[in-house]
């Protein structure tokens, strides 16, 4: 019966050991996970800036067909 609970004292030491060390791994991966997520999303949002820049319209208005803009035939 003495050999048995410490048979299984030691069982049960491996195994707060092992968690323990699986715990401490799990952090690392998932920090260095956060971090390449972090790294992509700022890749993509430079590239949504980049493409939002080329894509937005000039700001002259453009005359309707027509029509003129030049101030000596707004005057009239």
């Amino acid at each position: 019966m003495e050999m048995r609970m410490t048979g299984l004292e030691t069982t049960t030491d491996a195994v707060k050991v092992d968690l323990l060390a699986l715990k401490a791994d799990f952090k690392e991966e998932i920090t260095a996970t956060r971090s390449t997520l972090n790294m992509i999303l700022q890749a993509l949002h430079s590239q949504v800036s980049l493409h939002a820049a080329s894509v937005t319209p000039t700001t002259q208005p453009q005359a309707q067909p027509g029509t003129t803009t030049q101030q000596s035939d707004l005057e009239r």
